[in-house]
């Protein structure tokens, strides 16, 4: 009798033993896919920055090479306007005003656009421009 009843404690450790390596390996499994989904993720971040960064410099490009354009336009203007000096008063000089400050907004070196970046850069905490 003595040898069946350790036969079955036998059997209970053994599936006992038995179950807690199963749950251990499935907790491991769990770790490591966990990880791999960080890791996936933090990927997908990097590669999201990256094309955010690059849309953001042909942006910037394309409104400085736009805002040369415009001042170009406005100088054409003035001399169309003033007969070649620069109109100060009326419409005219208001109109000017207007392009120049315009011009200013969307060029990226005079917008403070740079600085944004070195903020955005150095800090991860850039305005928006």
């Amino acid at each position: 009798m003595a040898s069946a009843e350790q036969d079955g404690n036998r059997n209970r450790a053994e599936r006992e033993a038995y179950k807690k390596k199963c749950e251990e390996e499935w907790a491991q499994e769990q770790e490591a896919r966990r990880r791999e989904e960080e890791r996936r993720k933090e990927s997908e971040r990097r590669a999201r920055a990256e094309e955010e960064n690059r849309n953001r410099l042909v942006t910037m490009a394309r409104n400085w090479r736009e805002a040369r354009l415009v001042r170009r336009f406005i100088r054409m203007c003035e001399g169309n306007l003033g007969r070649g000096t620069r109109p100060q008063e009326g419409w005219q000089g208001h109109w000017v005003t207007w392009a120049e400050a315009h011009a200013d907004r969307i060029d990226p070196m005079t917008n403070g656009y740079l600085e944004a970046e070195r903020q955005r850069l150095t800090t991860g905490e850039a305005p928006d421009v």
